[in-house]
Parts: C-alpha cells; sequence; structure tokens
C-alpha cells in the first residue's frame, strides 16, 4: 500500500519540490503551507508520515505536532529547519529521538526518502 505523506512548510517551493521528490519515489503527498488549515482539516489515519518545519507562521511545527499527535497518536514526524537555532529546543522536546528525525534546510530528498524508510518499518 503506498505511503501518505503530508508536507507542510511556509515555503511553497520547498513545499513543491519535496512533493515531487517523494511522487518519483513511490510515496503518495499533500502538500501545505498553511498550519491552520492543516490542523483545521486533519483527520486521523489519513497520513503515514508528516514532514513539518519548525518554522511555520502563527503555530511553530513543534506545537502543530503535538496538536495533530492528539488527532493521531500513530502518525510519524520529521522535523525540519532553516537553521540549527531549534537543534537544542528538540532535543528537549524529544530526548527519546534521534537527531536524523530533524533535518536542515537545503533538504536532501534522497536522505529524507532513506529516513522515510526506515521509520515505516
Amino acid at each position: 500500500m503506498q505511503k501518505r505523506i503530508l508536507v507542510i512548510d511556509n515555503e511553497a517551493k520547498t513545499t513543491e519540490e519535496i512533493r515531487v521528490g517523494l511522487e518519483n519515489s513511490g510515496y503518495s503527498a499533500d502538500t501545505s503551507n498553511d498550519p491552520e488549515t492543516v490542523l483545521f482539516n486533519f483527520k486521523s489515519g489519513i497520513y503515514d508520515v508528516l514532514i513539518l518545519n519548525v518554522g511555520l507562521p502563527h503555530i511553530d511545527g513543534f506545537a502543530l505536532y503535538e496538536k495533530i499527535r492528539d488527532l493521531d497518536s500513530k502518525v510519524k514526524v520529521c522535523f525540519m529547519a532553516d537553521s540549527t537555532a531549534h537543534d537544542e529546543e528538540f532535543l528537549n522536546l524529544f530526548p527519546i529521538w534521534n537527531t536524523p528525525d530533524f533535518f536542515h534546510k537545503p533538504l536532501m530528498i534522497r536522505d529524507l526518502i532513506e529516513h522515510i524508510k526506515e521509520i515505516e518499518v
């Protein structure tokens, strides 16, 4: 069964590049540049993986994930950020996770795909 992924970033160019890379690798991908719309429309069981930018407008990626996690406790997540400024916050919020769950931009699609394959297991 084809895995469904939701990519959320404040930059349309980034979401589009990731969507194309994911679809070229056999995944079904949706994108959004508006975290509030995502939260309003989110339904449990639709997505297998979320790719969230930490630096989103109106609600940061960490807070968005916490709210989505309340709606769907099985969805997996990969965070991304424009800089290393959020690394410490990430490690404090998710101390049991390994750092590969957190990617820095510019994102290497092949690294992201490899990580998604690992977390699917």
